[in-house]
C-alpha cells in the first residue's frame, strides 16, 4: 500500500509557510498516484507563491483543514467551495477552523483539537500548541515527535502539583519520590526516545508558537520571563531580576561566551546531556544548568541562546525561600571554574556594591529599572486613567532599587559563609 498523500500535506503547509527551508522528498509518494489528495503538491505550491483565488475542494476535502490554516496565516483571501462533507467528518471541521481562528486573534492558547486529528495537524503544522495529540495517533502516530523531535521532560518535587493542560508537545512528567532533582531528570531522559529534550519545570508554561526548527546545536537556550499576578512586592523583584539576567546573557551568548542557562527551560541534545552526566556535581542539591553549560563549554559543544520564543513561569516564592534560594547560588559560586561565569559573578558583585556605596550610581540603576518595567508602567496608565497608579508604581521601583542591593549582598556573604552546609 502507497503511503498517504494526505499525510504528506501538512509538510507542504510547513513548506508554504516558510517554516521548512530546505527541499521536501516523499519515498513512495508520485504524481501519478490514484489518491486525490495529490493535488496537495500543486495546491501548496500555489500558496506559497500567493496565486490561489479560488479552489473547489469537493474531490479533496481531508485537505482543507492544512489549506485554510495555511491561507490564514499568510493572509490569503482564498475562496474555498465544496467543503459540505467537512461538518460531518471527526468534528464540524468548518466550525473548529473559525472557532480556532477566532482564538488565535484573541490570544486564547491553547487552540481546540476537539479530537478531530486532522484539525490538531493543521494547527500543530503551523506551529501552534493545541490541546489534545492523542488524537493524531489515529492517522500519523509518529506526526509530534517528528514535527518536533522533541520530548518536554518536567522533573516534580515531592508536593509539587503536577502540571495541567497540554501544549502539543509530547510531556513526560517524572517524579523525583525522594531521589532529588538530579536522578528524576537521569531517569526521565533515560526514557526520552527523541534526539532532543525540552527541560521545563512544572511552573513554566512554553511559548504559545512552539519553535518551528531548532537550530543545530548541543545546548539551546530560552529566554525565561516571570509572570507577576499578583503584583506584589517580591514578584516585581524576581521580574526584575530576570529582566536584567536574561538582557546581559543574551548579549553574552551572541557573542559566543554564553554565561547562564534558564534551567527551568532549555533544551538540550538527549545524547550529550546523558554524556555530560558524570561531569555534573552531584554533592550540590542544585545548579544543573550552569554546570551542564561550564561541561558542553569544556567539552566544545555547540550552544545556542534563542532571544525569541520566549516561556513564561509562574513562581509565588515566599521573601524566605526567595532568600535560601539566592544563599544557595553563592555557595555554589566557588565551584564554578569557567571564566565566563565568573566574570559575570564579578559584574553583579561590583554592582551592587557600586549601588551601596555610591548614592549617583543608585540613581542611575533606578533609572535602570524604571526602564525595565516601563511596559508595565505603560500598561497601567492605559487600563487606569488615575495618576496615581503611575505614582505608586514608580514609589514601588524606587524602594525596589534601593532595598535590593543591600539584599543581594546580604545574600552573597551569607551564601559564601555558609556553603560548606548547603
Amino acid at each position: 500500500m502507497e503511503p498517504d498523500w494526505s499525510a504528506a500535506a501538512f509538510w507542504l503547509e510547513r513548506k508554504a509557510l516558510g517554516l521548512i527551508k530546505e527541499e521536501l522528498e516523499f519515498p513512495g509518494l508520485s504524481d501519478d498516484s490514484l489518491q486525490g489528495d495529490k493535488v496537495a503538491l500543486d495546491i501548496f505550491r500555489r500558496i506559497e507563491q500567493r496565486q490561489l483565488r479560488t479552489l473547489d475542494c469537493s474531490a479533496f476535502p481531508d485537505l482543507v483543514p492544512a489549506i485554510a490554516v495555511a491561507c490564514h496565516q499568510l493572509h490569503l483571501d482564498v475562496q474555498l467551495t465544496g467543503t459540505e462533507s467537512l461538518r460531518i467528518k471527526e468534528s464540524d471541521r468548518l466550525q473548529a477552523l473559525e472557532e480556532n481562528f477566532r482564538r488565535i486573534e484573541k490570544g486564547q492558547f491553547p487552540l481546540l483539537s476537539y479530537g478531530d486529528h486532522r484539525i490538531a495537524m493543521a494547527f500543530l503544522a503551523a506551529g501552534y500548541a493545541v490541546d489534545d495529540t492523542e488524537c493524531i495517533r489515529k492517522s500519523y502516530p509518529q506526526f509530534v515527535e517528528q514535527l518536533l523531535d522533541i520530548v518536554r521532560i518536567i522533573p516534580l518535587r515531592q508536593g509539587s502539583p503536577a502540571p495541567t493542560g497540554r501544549d502539543g508537545l509530547t510531556t513526560l512528567v517524572v517524579p523525583d519520590r525522594g531521589k532529588g532533582k538530579k536522578q528524576a531528570l537521569y531517569d526521565g531522559i533515560s526514557l526520552a526516545y527523541t534526539r532532543y529534550v525540552w527541560l521545563n519545570d512544572a511552573d513554566v508554561t512554553p511559548p504559545k508558537i512552539l519553535p518551528p526548527r531548532l537550530p543545530e546545536a548541543d545546548l539551546i537556550i530560552l529566554p525565561l520571563r516571570m509572570t507577576s499576578p499578583n503584583g506584589t512586592l517580591i514578584e516585581q523583584l524576581q521580574q526584575i531580576e530576570y529582566a536584567a539576567i536574561q538582557e546581559v546573557t543574551i548579549r553574552y551568548a551572541r557573542r559566543g561566551r554564553p554565561v547562564l542557562c534558564a534551567g527551568a527551560n532549555m533544551i538540550v541534545n538527549r545524547k550529550e546531556w546523558l554524556a555530560s552526566w558524570p561531569h555534573l556535581h552531584h554533592n550540590i542539591p542544585s545548579g544543573d544548568d550552569m554546570f551542564l553549560l561550564e561541561s558542553f563549554k569544556h567539552r566544545g559543544r555547540r550552544i545556542v541562546a534563542l532571544d525569541h520564543f520566549e516561556a513564561t513561569c509562574t513562581a509565588l516564592p515566599t521573601l524566605r525561600e526567595l532568600i535560601r534560594q539566592r544563599m544557595r547560588w553563592a555557595g555554589k559560586a566557588p565551584h564554578f571554574r569557567d571564566r565566563d561565569i565568573r566574570m559575570l559573578g564579578s559584574l553583579v558583585l561590583l554592582s551592587n556594591l557600586l549601588a551601596v556605596a555610591c548614592p549617583p550610581w543608585l540613581i542611575g540603576k533606578w533609572i535602570v529599572d524604571t526602564m525595565l518595567l516601563r511596559d508595565r508602567l505603560r500598561r497601567s496608565v492605559r487600563e487606569d486613567k488615575n495618576k496615581q497608579v503611575l505614582r505608586w508604581l514608580w514609589m514601588k521601583t524606587l524602594l525596589l532599587t534601593i532595598v535590593y542591593p543591600w539584599y543581594a549582598l546580604f545574600c552573597l556573604i551569607a551564601g559564601m559563609v555558609r556553603s560548606g552546609k548547603w
